[in-house]
Formats: C-alpha cells, structure tokens, sequence
C-alpha cells in the first residue's frame, strides 16, 4: 500500500517537547517503515509510543484535522474513537458492561463511523463538573469516575427525549492515543449534538432560577443569588467555555431534581441584565464587580461569545482571554478546551501523552490555518528560534489583559517577504515626550467610565492612573509607559529608551481597557517583539506592517 499526501506537521523543536522540527511532506510506503523521508532529512517516526501499525486501515473520503490543515485520507484508527450511550437491546446477548439509569440498562455503543454524518444518531452532550468525589467506572471497572457521574447522566436523561448521550467518564476512550485525539474533538462532539444539557447541584439551579424570575421583575439579584452561583465549579470551568460555545442547542437542569429544565437564553440573556442591576444597585464600578465575581465576569463573557460568534471570527485572543479566567486540573485541559472553541473539526493527532508545549503548538497553527495571529498578543516571551521571535514561546498561553476582547481575527497574509499583518496603527515614540492635547483628552474620557472623574494635571498623573487601572485588570507587564502622540503603551517588559522603536497596535481589537499591541525595538535584522497594551487613540495611521521570518529576532 503506497499513500502520498501532505502533512504539516507541529513545529516544536525537542527542547519543547516536541518530536518534530520543521514542518515536512512525506510518503508512507508501508505500514512497517519506520523512516518518512521529507526535503531529504530524517524523522523519527513513531511519535512518542505509537505502533507504525496502527496505520494500517485508511479511511477515504472523510475530512479530518490535522496540526495545521486537513487530510482526505486518514486511519480510522488514529481519528477520534466516538462512541455514545446508548439503551442496551433486548436482543443483547454480550457481556459488555451497562449502567443502570432510571430503571433502565444503558451501554457504551460500538464505535460510531463519524463519515457519513448520516450514521451519527441523535444526541445530547452533558455539561458538568467532576468534582473530588471518586467511584468505580461502570463501563471501564478498572478506572475511577466522579461520583457525580451517574446522578448527572440520570438527571440529563429525565429531562430529555432523547435516546443517545455523551459524557466524558464513560464515553472517552481509555487508551492513550484515543483519549487524547478524542479530547482534542470536543468540538466537533459538542457542536455536533443535537443538544447540550448542563446539570448543575440543586442549590445553584435554584438561584438559577431566581434570578430569572427576579429579572422579569425587573429586580437586581441578591448578592447571596451571586455569590451561590459563583461559587460552583461549573461556572468557573475551562471545560464549560467550550461546551457552551459550540452548543446548537443548551439547557439547565439541576442533579436530584425534577423541575421543568431551563433554556439556556432563557438563563443566559438574563444574567447580563441581573449583573448589571447589582452593580448598579450596590453602587459598584466595573472593575471592581469584576474582582468580586471573576467567575460570573468570565461567564457573562462567554454568554456573549455563544450568541454573536462562531468558529470563523471567533479570535485565538478572545478565547484565551477567557479560558485563563478559568480553573482546571490538568494544564493540557487549558488547551483541550481552547482546541474545542476554535474549530469543529475531529482531531488526527497521535501523541499518547502530549505536552503542554506540543498542544500550544497544535492550538497555534490551527489558527494560522483560519488566518487568526492573534495569539502573538499573549504575555509569554517570545520564541528563541530565528524567524520566530514575533511568535509566543510555546506553553501556557495567556494574555496580555484577562478582561474581555472584542472584534475579529488578526488577519495576516504570508509572502515570500515574510508575514503581512493587516489594519494596524504604526505610533512612535513622542519627540517631546507628551500626549497631544486630542491625545489626553481621549484618554480622560476613556478612563472615566471605570476610574470615575479624571483630574489628572500631568501626562505623568494620567499615565499613573492609567498603570493603576491595567493592574487592577490583571495587566502583570512594565508600570513604565511608551509616550506617543496619541496615547501610552505598557510593554510586557521594558523597553531600552536607546533602541529604535515602534508601537503597532491593532485597529480590528480590542480590550474594554485599550488596544493589544506589539513593541517593534531594535534593528531590521535584530528585531525584538515585545507584546503590550496601548491605551489612547483609534485609527492613527492605519496600514499593514511585515515581520520578517527570515530575520535572526530574537
């Protein structure tokens, strides 16, 4: 069997954790050669524990993902493993495990052939959260599950008409290979679904439900409403990020209960109200209602996100923005999470036990498939490779401000010049080290709104205030601002006032605070790129700017 196909592989060099180094195209003679050849160098093959023989089926037609692109020819064997629960047949004879749920056997069906759709049947998706409690797998009995498990799926089951459901305990595959490729899917599981059922405890369902009916009151919530709400794991969850996002269809229902279930815009669109209604009714600014409840601030974000975006214009840096607001147990879930929320596409990948570093990779160059480079706009320091240095080093990704963000992608073109970023502001440095007058007057009024009345009488005052308000967001960068004409920028790190310098600030985003930005310093073939926030004004000399990826920046 001979295949030839393109295949783009992860970009990580070995110190990262990766087992590649430079994207290759290869031929896979048989399903015994160990060796692929590319551009006439050698790749050690398999990665990480991977037998060469589970190459051996291939699957044609089926459109997969893979790092940085899609195949038209995959192994079955290396796609996700998508199996659902399913009633257990009165013709089932076999000896596969089931679970009992509302007086009813249940089992974990065959292995579902994703390609044609049309063999997918109806299913609903369950939401929820793990907790500490553990019991035995009653598909897998040699693993543990939460022991909120079968309490979840049988609340979801009541409360739905459905005959087919997935949850993670017992529907991911236990083998490595699978477990990992699967959770690289949820988005194509979760927007798939003809429905996602989220089951929260009785007590947050409860305040779920009064603060519903306190809005069509026109009623502020309770702070003790808020402060249930806030307090379950659910809300706070990276998981719960892309579980909403990528749902068609959402609703509430509460564990041990048998309460009408609530629609998710019933719930969603009211929250935004009730929040506000507190805020104003406590008398409280935004910032500060922020660092009172984190985890319905990030909620209210992701409310916003499910009904305006979706996967084209959903940016890499509105996702992080809000993922890292989030909690999670094991890092790669980080991005697990954030994978699901930028494309619905089933993941080839075969890492049994992927790094952090190989998943931030993954997550990057899919969104340089979809043309989003908005991931640069992180606080990471910068890649040490030549010609990477514009790029974020891979590993825990997170941003620059965690407040939300607003507009599309960051759109870039690659040409033989290097990368051509679309629609930024290109700022320098003040000659006379002062704001314009339109310059200050814009940043008093932008301030404003979350600092109250500005009397700043100085542009060293302004820039203080100004400090003071990134880091009460979360801002963790340089308290020492870049003067321009039009506005101050705060770089990650410092900046060498004897370097050449150049701000650009991206005209397409924004953060509620300012604008993601990045400083250019140094020579033409010695660039530094360091990430940053300006805050001043909008559309000032607007064009495209060109990173050069043959440059040795560092």
């Amino acid at each position: 069997m001979i295949l030839q196909y393109q295949y783009r592989t992860p970009t990580i060099p070995v110190s990262h954790g990766g087992p590649y180094t430079e994207p290759i195209s290869y031929i896979m003679q048989n399903a015994s050669d160990h060796t692929y050849h590319g551009a006439s160098q050698h790749f050690l093959w398999p990665p990480g524990n991977l037998k060469a023989t589970a190459f051996a089926d291939f699957h044609e037609g089926m459109q997969t993902r893979c790092a940085s692109g899609t195949l038209s020819r995959v192994s079955s064997r290396l796609a996700m493993e998508f199996r659902l629960m399913v009633p257990k047949q009165a013709r089932d004879d076999s000896m596969r495990p089931v679970a009992t749920l509302n007086d009813q056997e249940w089992t974990l069906s065959d292995p579902i052939d994703i390609y044609p759709s049309q063999t997918i049947p109806a299913y609903a998706c369950i939401s929820y959260v793990w907790g500490t409690g553990r019991s035995p797998n009653a598909i897998y009995p040699d693993v543990q599950m939460s022991d909120r498990t079968i309490a979840v799926l049988s609340a979801a089951m009541r409360n739905s008409s459905l005959h087919a459901f997935w949850i993670d305990a017992l529907c991911l595959p236990v083998d490595p290979i699978s477990r990992s490729s699967t959770l690289e899917s949820m988005g194509y599981i979760y927007s798939r679904a003809d429905r996602v059922i989220a089951v929260v405890g009785a007590e947050t369902f409860a305040a779920i439900q009064k603060l519903v009916e306190m809005d069509k009151s026109n009623l502020a919530p309770t702070k003790e409403i808020l402060d249930i709400i806030e307090g379950d794991r659910w809300v706070r969850s990276v998981w719960t990020y892309q579980e909403i996002v990528n749902s068609r269809d959402m609703y509430f229902v509460g564990e041990d209960l048998d309460t009408v279930p609530l629609h998710a815009s019933e719930f969603l669109n009211r929250f935004g109200h009730g929040l506000q209604r507190y805020r104003a009714t406590a008398g409280l600014t935004t910032l500060i209602l922020r660092s009172m409840y984190p985890g319905l601030d990030a909620l209210e974000d992701v409310i916003a996100d499910w009904m305006v975006s979706g996967y084209a214009d959903r940016s890499a840096m509105e996702v992080i923005s809000n993922i890292s607001r989030r909690t999670y147990d094991d890092p790669r879930n980080y991005y697990y999470a954030m994978i699901g929320a930028v494309t619905n596409l089933p993941s080839t990948q075969v890492h049994a036990f992927p790094t952090v570093e190989y998943l931030a990779e993954i997550f990057m160059e899919i969104c340089e498939e979809k043309g989003d480079y908005s991931f640069i706009f992180t606080s990471n320091p910068r890649d040490e490779r030549p010609g990477y240095g514009w790029r974020p080093r891979p590993g825990l990704l997170l941003p620059i401000l965690p407040v939300p963000s607003k507009g599309g992608i960051l759109a870039v073109e690659r040409n033989a010049e290097g990368l051509r970023v679309k629609n930024m502001m290109v700022l320098r440095p003040s000659h006379s080290s002062s704001l314009s007058e339109e310059g200050r007057l814009f940043l008093k009024g932008r301030l404003s709104p979350w600092v109250g009345e500005v009397h700043a009488d100085s542009d060293d005052e302004l820039a203080r205030i100004c400090a003071d308000m990134l880091i009460q967001a979360g801002f963790t960068g340089d308290r020492h601002q870049i003067v321009t004409d039009h506005g101050l920028f705060f770089p990650q790190n410092a900046i060498a006032g004897d370097v050449p310098l150049e701000v650009w600030a991206a005209s397409s985003l924004a953060y509620h605070l300012g604008t993601p930005a990045l400083g250019v310093a140094g020579a033409v073939n010695n660039l530094r790129y360091i990430p940053g926030v300006y805050v001043g004004l909008k559309d000032i000399a607007v064009g495209d700017v060109c990173i050069p990826l043959a440059s040795s920046d560092t």
